[in-house]
């Protein structure tokens, strides 16, 4: 299980074209206004575009920040110590050391570009200081500018496919869980394929919160909410594993959960409420508890071990109920 391909590539694409664009423009601007090292402005851009709208636009409040940071040491030291590269290298030192304790190491590379260009200068007086501050005004103003564009609708279309893999792949896991609480000979290894489950997860989930941020101000959190809901699920499923078995020794107690895996792998689609299936559950261990008293210590474990594995499953569906509980539309009327 994978994003489409397709989307992929064109996602890839669309980014090459904006950080192409932003660079272009940004040197256009930037020679406009004569400014000196116009090439800059396009570096700083190609440099502050990210993936989504909000990671651009902290990038930017962070390049802000650490940019009189940079303007000061580099003052500092160049007025010190002769300009050349040993006062250069302590510049980048203390800068890297700096960006590094504020966990801000991702302005190094503008930070040091601007170091550059006063190492190179005569004097560090205001208009030099006016060159610099205005190459990266430039070059975050159309960085931020070019990062408003993201196709939301072939996301859209990627995340529900995404989506769709993941039902199918529940689907496929409890089958798959049945047949082997009944013994039952599998071609594949189902906890192989629920470790494959929560990796296609991740990266889902990632994926949707992208696609959140970059949607922003207006509230999508619907496939966040989702991806994060069948992550905790496949979670209770990989930590059955032990249970089950030891459950599959014993045929009753192992038929009971099997049966339940088959019922309720009809009814995992993301808008299904599990209230139905809670109340079977509820009903299931009623049963279960009128029945005769454990006349041994292995039936007494098998009970036991069969509660456990009837309550981890009553949490796989609360998740789906509270996920159900916590959505206000769906992401189809966006």
């Amino acid at each position: 299980m994978k994003i489409p391909t397709h989307f992929d590539i064109g996602n890839k694409f669309l980014h090459g074209i904006k950080i192409g664009l932003g660079s272009a423009l940004a040197m256009f601007l930037a020679e406009q206004m004569r400014l000196e090292f116009v090439s800059s402005a396009g570096i700083i851009t190609l440099l502050t575009i990210t993936g989504t709208k909000v990671e651009a636009k902290r990038l930017c409040f962070h390049r802000f920040l650490t940019f009189f940071v940079t303007i000061l040491i580099s003052w500092l030291i160049f007025e010190c110590i002769q300009k050349n590269w040993v006062s250069f290298g302590i510049v980048i030192m203390i800068i890297a050391f700096f960006s590094t304790c504020l966990s801000l190491l991702s302005t190094l590379s503008v930070n040091a570009v601007i170091a550059t260009h006063l190492l190179i200068q005569d004097r560090i007086n205001f208009l030099v200081l006016k060159n610099e501050f205005l190459l990266l005004l430039i070059g975050m103003g159309i960085a931020i500018l070019v990062n408003q564009i993201h196709d939301h609708q072939n996301q859209r279309e990627a995340l529900d496919h995404c989506l769709e893999q993941t039902e199918k792949s529940f689907q496929k896991i409890l089958f798959k869980l049945s047949c082997y609480l009944k013994n039952e000979v599998s071609p594949t290894n189902v906890w192989n394929e629920i470790c494959e489950l929560e990796k296609a997860l991740a990266s889902f989930r990632t994926f949707a919160f992208q696609y959140q941020q970059n949607r922003l101000p207006e509230i999508d959190d619907y496939y966040s909410k989702y991806f994060e809901m069948r992550t905790q699920q496949c979670g209770i499923l990989h930590n059955l594993h032990y249970e089950l078995k030891k459950l599959r020794t014993t045929n009753k107690e192992s038929e009971i959960v099997a049966e339940y895996f088959n019922y309720i792998r009809e009814y995992l689609d993301e808008s299904n409420h599990p209230v139905e299936q809670l109340r079977h559950l509820e009903h299931l261990v009623n049963n279960i508890s009128h029945d005769q008293l454990p006349q041994t210590q292995t039936e007494f474990y098998s009970k036991a071990r069969l509660y456990h594995i009837l309550m981890d499953i009553q949490e796989f569906l609360t998740f789906k109920k509270r996920f159900i509980e916590s959505i206000n539309e769906l992401p189809k009327e966006n």
